[in-house]
């Protein structure tokens, strides 16, 4: 029987309780933790395919949720990857389903996918933590929160060359990956403010100080301002694509071919669900697809963003004046030089969103992330300063 852990987790609704560790319970022993990030990403993106490097990172937490018939699972969208928890009973099916999705990502995108599964008794063993909290972003999507030093040990054990715990290419593949529900019918998305930032923040104190982290969040949210004044998305700035090059991406992942009748079929559908959705938005027409209200699907789409995160780093996409972006700058520099944090940013002028949505139930999440690499260009900064620190 499946535990229910995370089901059963009780959820809170605003950033103040993240930092409350009653609000969180650590991994089970009989479940594991799952990363997955595209190798070599910062090159790929380099190279202009920070789209797909997205959708390598959304195709794997698709092909899990099916697989799970649900979304009611812990899983992290970090840009390039996904980390998601699960059940050791179901290592060998998650085995199956992620080599035969990393061999789908590089076959239609040309990316390297790695994938790596870590039992939480690795953990234990090495007396590293990751607490589980849920963030109630709205009644159809709850956001799993990690925090612990278990967080960054995984990541270390699985990019670890030869890793014990990657999955080899030549595991068997019992059970293929479904995509389906899979969506990246958004153009993407200029800045309400001028620009958009990927800012993330990594404590670096040790201990849980509780006061610590909730005087950096203060700060930053009064430097930011109300949640409106630095959302990325707004119904003004959200617009359905009809781009050839952005719809064929989802006809490939939902048709799983790259050409022929099939992907055909599937793009054709895409192109005449983008008509009708833009006729119903535009007229307000009460026209329903499954469990959700067409006419207000760009509501949805904000309501259940992931533009704000934490994973034992604070993760956040922010439309941003430049003076406030400077204003932000100035105070987190301020806590760099006392030891308190590191940071890095990445400033673009607009986000995509990549969309997950399940047909059978009301449950829907949207990847936010900024463009022309985000997250993962901003981790590349963190990276280069934890560098210099070290060598220093």
């Amino acid at each position: 029987m499946i535990s229910k852990f995370y089901e059963e987790l009780r959820s809170f609704n605003d950033l103040d309780s993240v930092i409350n560790p009653l609000n969180y319970i650590e991994v089970p022993n009989n479940w594991s933790v799952v990363i997955t990030d595209v190798i070599n990403s910062t090159e790929a993106i380099e190279t202009g395919k920070y789209k797909d490097v997205n959708i390598a990172g959304g195709l794997a937490a698709m092909a899990l949720s099916n697989y799970f018939g649900k979304m009611e699972f812990p899983f992290l969208f970090g840009g390039d990857g996904i980390t998601f928890l699960i059940p050791n009973e179901s290592t060998e099916d998650v085995k199956s389903i992620l080599n035969d999705t990393k061999k789908k990502v590089y076959h239609f995108f040309k990316l390297r996918l790695r994938v790596g599964i870590v039992p939480s008794t690795v953990l234990k063993e090495a007396n590293k933590k990751i607490y589980i909290g849920k963030w109630k972003i709205t009644d159809h999507y709850n956001q799993a929160i990690l925090i612990g030093d278990g967080v960054e040990y995984v990541e270390d054990l699985v990019k670890k060359v030869n890793s014990e715990y990657t999955i080899n290419d030549d595991f068997p593949i019992k059970i293929e990956a479904n995509f389906q529900g899979f969506t990246c019918r958004w153009k993407d998305i200029p800045s309400p403010n001028g620009e958009t930032i990927n800012l993330i923040v990594k404590f670096l104190s040790h201990k849980n100080d509780r006061s610590l982290y909730q005087s950096v969040l203060t700060n930053i949210e009064m430097i930011l301002g109300e949640i409106n004044d630095y959302h990325p998305l707004s119904e003004t700035n959200l617009k359905v694509t009809s781009s050839y090059q952005s719809l064929s991406k989802e006809a490939i992942a939902s048709s799983q071919q790259k050409s022929g009748f099939k992907k055909f079929l599937a793009l054709l559908k895409i192109y005449l669900e983008t008509f009708v959705t833009r006729i119903v938005m535009l007229f307000r027409l009460p026209l329903k697809a499954h469990f959700y209200e067409l006419k207000n699907l760009k509501k949805y789409q904000i309501e259940a963003s992931d533009f704000r995160k934490f994973d034992g780093s604070l993760k956040m996409v922010l439309s941003l004046t430049q003076e406030k972006r400077t204003s932000l700058e100035n105070y987190l520099e301020t806590e760099e030089k006392n030891g308190i944090l590191v940071f890095g940013t990445h400033i673009s002028d607009s986000a995509l969103l990549t969309c997950l949505m399940h047909s059978e139930s009301s449950s829907e999440v949207h990847f936010v992330d900024g463009s022309n690499g985000g997250y993962a260009m901003a981790a590349k900064v963190l990276k280069q300063k934890f560098a210099r620190m070290q060598a220093g």
